[in-house]
């Protein structure tokens, strides 16, 4: 089946961690070793539900915060310091305009609800895209199938004529055993390529 949608991951593929200094110089300035906020993040108990719902990005800054030995009250300055860190992939974001109006586009993120801001209003893909979907807004997440054929749906598309890309390959996978065509991100080149050979 012909695709007729793209469907793209947010962070690592459109929001890239180039912005690291940020976080560095809080981390100085705490006492901190280098990514310490970053992997205290990823490792933190609370992870997961966060992006999955079933607990508010409070709760996971908070944790994160105490974890890093600051006081939880500066969980709102812990998680700016965080998304400062990123820059939009502005080639990559280049070729999703020449796509449209010919395919509809779309973001799915793992991610607290509260990116759904920084994606529309520090980022503005609402304005490149026909659809976002953050996963703890919809009490899903990938790889779960449930999320994928979400996408296709509210992009009123088969699962067969979606294009996904990530830079996870379990999420890759998941996507193709929903049946749609997908491509891991590596870096900007090689996505690049693999997506206009497969829209050719």
């Amino acid at each position: 089946m012909p695709i007729s949608a793209v469907i793209f991951d947010l962070f690592d593929v459109l929001l890239l961690h180039e912005q690291r200094h940020v976080r560095h110089a809080f981390e100085r300035e705490r006492g901190l070793a280098e990514n310490t906020l970053e992997q205290t993040m990823l490792h933190s108990p609370l992870f997961r539900d966060a992006l999955a719902g079933r607990v508010s990005e409070q709760q996971l800054w908070e944790d994160v915060a105490t974890r890093l030995q600051l006081a939880s009250a500066e969980w709102r300055t812990v998680a700016a310091v965080f998304y400062r860190g990123l820059t939009l992939n502005q080639e990559l974001v280049a070729t999703m305009r020449t796509l449209r109006p010919a395919y509809k586009l779309g973001i799915l993120s793992n991610a607290p609800s509260s990116v759904r801001t920084l994606v529309t209003q520090e980022f503005q893909l609402d304005q490149v895209v026909d659809l976002i979907i953050i996963s703890a807004e919809e009490l899903l997440h990938k790889p779960q199938p449930e999320i994928y054929q979400l996408a296709a749906r509210r992009l009123d598309v088969p699962v067969e004529a979606c294009l996904f890309i990530d830079d996870r390959m379990p999420f890759v996978v998941a996507a193709r055993q929903v049946g749609m065509q997908a491509i891991q991100f590596q870096h900007n080149e090689q996505a690049i390529a693999d997506l206009q050979t497969l829209l050719l």
